[in-house]
This record gives C-alpha cells, sequence and structure tokens, in this order.
C-alpha cells in the first residue's frame, strides 16, 4: 500500500512481495530477495573486477553478458513461456533454472546495474519490458563529455533475448508497425513506474493461469495456484484503482471468490483496502452488505449435520470422489445439505427447480479439480468455480467413482489437506478431518 500511495519503493522489493503468497518460492521475507541480488553484484565485481571503470556502454554490455553465462535471464529452450512460475523473482533468483519472464529478467538486470553505477530503468514496451539506460548528465554512454552539460541519449536493452544493445530505431519501428503516436511512442520508450510493472506483473500472472486453463496438457505447476492467483488479483485491483473502474469490477467477483474460498482471514484487509476503491460505483453498497454478512455468519457456531432420519436422503458422504454426470468432471465432496440450502434469488438464477429432482433433493458442497478459467462463465444450476473452491452440486448430477490413488487428479494432493486427513486406499474415499460438521461421516 506504500507504492499505491505514492511512497517509493524499490522495484525488487515490490515485485519480490508476490513471492511472499507462495511459500514455494522460500522466500522468507523481503530481505531474502535483496541479498540474492546483491549476491550477483558481488559475484560479477569477483569475476570482473575492473568494470566499474568501464564507460556505461561498456558497463551495461558487460553485466548483460555475465548474467547471459549465469543463466540468471531469460527462459531455458525446453520450457513453456507462459509457465506460471517464470512470473516470480524470488523463484527466479532461487530456482537452479532461473527462468524468467521479460519482466522479470529485466527486474534482475536494473537491479544488478544499479548497484555497479548505472541509472538502468524498466521501459515498458508493449508485450515485452526492455531496460533503458540513462547516462549521466553532461555525458553520453560511451563517457565523452557533453556542451553545457546536456543530457545524453539513454540506450536500450533486451536482457531475457540478448546481451547486445537494442537500436531504438528496432523499437520505433515496431512502435509505428502497432500504430502509436509519437506521444505513445514517448509513453513507451520512457521510464516506467514501478506500480507499472507492478500492475503488468499481476496481469502476467492471471494470464499464464487463464493460459494453463487452455492448454490443458500442460504439467500441473509447483506453486500454489490459488495463491498466485490471490496475488495476481490483488495487484491488479490495487493498481488499476478508481481510474479503471471497468477492471474493478471485472476482477471484483475472482477476489472475492479467493478470499471467501482460501483466505477468510483477510476481511479485514478486504475492508480496508478493497472497499474503497469502490467508492461511487455500485458495487460499494453490495461490498459493505457481504462484509457485514461475512462478519455475522464468523460469529456463528458451525451447524451440527448428524445422520438422523431427518437426513436419511442424503445418499452420499464426505470423502467420496465422483463425476459430475453433466459437465464430466471429478470432484470430492466436502459436505452436504438434505435440501438445496442457497438463497431464494441464487436458485432461481441457477435453475434449480428445472432439475430432475428440483431444489428437495440433497445438495453437496464439493472441491473441483478443473484450473481456473479467467474467461469462464456460470454453469447452469451449479456455483462458480475456481482451484480449491466450492462447487454445490445436486445429487441427481453426481456418479460415484472408487478410483485408486494413481487415478486421481495431481491437484487433490494440494486441495484435500484443508477438508480431509488422508487418502484411504481400501474405501477408495478421502478420511475426514471435519467432524465438528459432519461427525457420522
Amino acid at each position: 500500500m506504500k507504492l499505491k500511495h505514492g511512497e517509493s519503493v524499490p522495484l525488487e522489493r515490490a515485485l519480490g512481495a508476490f513471492d511472499l503468497f507462495i511459500s514455494e518460492s522460500h522466500v522468507g521475507d523481503l530481505a531474502d530477495v535483496t541479498e540474492k541480488l546483491d549476491r550477483i553484484i558481488v559475484d560479477l565485481t569477483h569475476e570482473e573486477p575492473d568494470i566499474r571503470a568501464l564507460t556505461p556502454r561498456s558497463r551495461a554490455l558487460a553485466i548483460a553478458s555475465y548474467l547471459r553465462r549465469r543463466n540468471l535471464t531469460g527462459i531455458e529452450e525446453d520450457r513453456d513461456y507462459h509457465s506460471l512460475e517464470h512470473n516470480f523473482l524470488g523463484i527466479a533468483l532461487t530456482d537452479p533454472g532461473h527462468n524468467s519472464l521479460p519482466l522479470i529478467s529485466a527486474a534482475v538486470y536494473c537491479y544488478v546495474a544499479q548497484g555497479l553505477g548505472l541509472n538502468a530503468r524498466p521501459c515498458g514496451f508493449p508485450f515485452h519490458v526492455h531496460v533503458i539506460i540513462i547516462p549521466p548528465h553532461g555525458l553520453d554512454m560511451d563517457g565523452h563529455i557533453l556542451a553545457d552539460g546536456a543530457q545524453g541519449a539513454p540506450m536500450y536493452m533486451d536482457p531475457f533475448r540478448s546481451t547486445e544493445e537494442t537500436p531504438v530505431s528496432n523499437l520505433r519501428s515496431q512502435l509505428n508497425f502497432l500504430g502509436a503516436s509519437n506521444i505513445e511512442q514517448s509513453v513507451f520508450l520512457g521510464e516506467s513506474e514501478t506500480s507499472e510493472i507492478v500492475l503488468r506483473c499481476g496481469k502476467n500472472i492471471l494470464r499464464s493461469i487463464q493460459t494453463m486453463s487452455l492448454q490443458p496438457a500442460l504439467a500441473i505447476p509447483s506453486i500454489d495456484i490459488a495463491s498466485a492467483k490471490y496475488a495476481g488479483l490483488w495487484s491488479s485491483m490495487i493498481f488499476a484503482g478508481p481510474s479503471r473502474p471497468m477492471e474493478l469490477r471485472q476482477h471484483l467477483p475472482w477476489l472475492m471468490e479467493s478470499f471467501a474460498t482460501d483466505f477468510p482471514s483477510d476481511l479485514y484487509l478486504i475492508e480496508e483496502c478493497l472497499v474503497p476503491l469502490f467508492q461511487g460505483l455500485p458495487e460499494y453498497e453490495h461490498l459493505r452488505e457481504s462484509l457485514h454478512v461475512m462478519k455475522a455468519v464468523d460469529e456463528i457456531p458451525r451447524q451440527i449435520r448428524r445422520r438422523t432420519s431427518a437426513h436419511q436422503n442424503v445418499k452420499y458422504r464426505v470423502g467420496q470422489v465422483f463425476r459430475h454426470r453433466r459437465y464430466d468432471y471429478t470432484a470430492i465432496i466436502t459436505g452436504w445439505d438434505a435440501e438445496c440450502g442457497a438463497g431464494e434469488q441464487w436458485m432461481r438464477q441457477m435453475g434449480i427447480d428445472n432439475l430432475q429432482a428440483g431444489r428437495h433433493q440433497s445438495f453437496y458442497h464439493v472441491l473441483y479439480d478443473h484450473i481456473l478459467d479467467l474467461s469462464a462463465g456460470i454453469d447452469a444450476n451449479e456455483s462458480s468455480v475456481e482451484d480449491r473452491s466450492i462447487r454445490y452440486v445436486a445429487e441427481e448430477n453426481i456418479e460415484i467413482i472408487e478410483p485408486d490413488s494413481s487415478e486421481l487428479p495431481p491437484v487433490f494432493s494440494a486441495i484435500a489437506g484443508k477438508h480431509f486427513k488422508r487418502w484411504d486406499e481400501h474405501s477408495r474415499t478421502y478420511v475426514s478431518n471435519i467432524r465438528d460438521e459432519y461427525p457420522d461421516d
């Protein structure tokens, strides 16, 4: 929020904040990111002790060459460009492959270059972040003195792709092809604010998650999708701000779904940081009312559902795995209601009374196994879905299956721990750990 309120925040700390959402980056705090970057500078100066004596241009090129030799920028040839892991600075610094998107590669380069006396900043070129390096006043990039202390022309680097300077004429040609005006070109070729780079990183994270949903053949990422998505949504909301109401409204349902499903302890954060962004928009009062309801619900003791005669129509149990008859996805039952427990408006919206057995059949809360598609709509008769989220499914749509552990979707191993102790190979079900609500299941 310091960055949001105009305070100066170093780029590496702002980007490192994304890593704090995911344990897989092994970033304990933002100092870890800084220490790893400082280590690069120490190693580089040990290998090239005279680098600070070089002209600004030669120094800039030497830094790019060193980072490339050490595989500290770019992506290995056998990896998918849009892999979720490539969006995180901490992972790029920690993982042996050091794979990173252009934005992250540029951030690594800028930190090292600044540590070696260069004024290097990210340049928010469309679709591909570059680096702009500005010489000191009165000098050009080759160290020559300019008349009257003039400002020398900058140079551009693309540390993701190359160790060579990127001619500004090439960049202008690309902008001309895109139809950018002279004013737009001056913006695209200038320094980017840290807030702009953070917003761009958040959008890249969400784009990677969406790409994964459109390419199911991709391997399941090694990091927590739900937490990565939550980080991307927060940055997109905060740095879009009231000046971009369409973006705010686009991401709000997904952020609230993530909050309610996986991060309910962030109620205060939602209230203090999110709600004010919607001041003057139709969602403002709805958000306030939703938070009021959440606070009230949080104070209500959990309802206990026992297997009494009143619940004899409930056919299935917590922990069973099933396939949806209509949509053919696999899910785990995490809870049940003897009949539809949703509100009247929701039931009308979802067409619950159009089901064969209507609203008076049992309904089940379930964990769903597919990767979230940010562009997807809401299926009829069910609530919206994301990784680790709860869907509400009518009994008539459930077809129980008894897979062995090798047949279970890999993502289940990550999401099941919130509700279950372990997988039982004998019964082919998950063993419930929510006995306070469902003591007989």
